[in-house]
């Protein structure tokens, strides 16, 4: 399951080229809450 969703981050990392990095920041903080809820 983590590594589905580091998977997931991954791509959404990618996908970030806009250059809103505050946002990008706030998702990458939501996931890795996940992924620590998760293990």
């Amino acid at each position: 399951m983590a590594s589905a969703v580091a998977d997931k981050c991954t791509a959404l990392v990618e996908k970030e080229i806009t250059g809103n990095f505050e946002a990008l920041n706030v998702r990458a903080r939501v996931l890795k809450g996940v992924i620590e809820l998760v293990n």
